[in-house]
């Protein structure tokens, strides 16, 4: 969770490198980026919430609410068959 402060304490800036007729992943024109701080290893969002809640010192405001339509709290199916091209899907995909 320590990524997560680090991304917060380096605002992100327009790279004067992007070319938007050769695009290129790893930079953008844009005032945002968009981080993948856990690597792969899934995080709760209440310890991301509560980590950002540590480094600004306050307490977020957590309004409940109940499960939407076509929420689930069932967790993700799996998603190793994502990361070898050509697998087939898990049996429990659409589950």
């Amino acid at each position: 969770m320590q990524r997560l402060i680090g991304v917060l304490q380096r605002p992100a800036t327009p790279d004067p490198a992007f070319a938007p007729q050769a695009p290129d992943p790893a930079v953008s024109g844009a005032r945002q980026r968009l981080f993948s701080i856990g690597q792969a290893t899934p995080t709760p969002l209440l310890a991301c919430i509560e980590v950002l809640e540590q480094a600004l010192g306050r307490t977020a405001e957590k309004p409940w609410l109940p499960l939407q339509p076509g929420g689930s709290c069932r967790p993700p199916p799996p998603t190793q068959h994502c990361w070898r091209p050509g697998a087939a899907p898990a049996a429990d995909a659409g589950a």
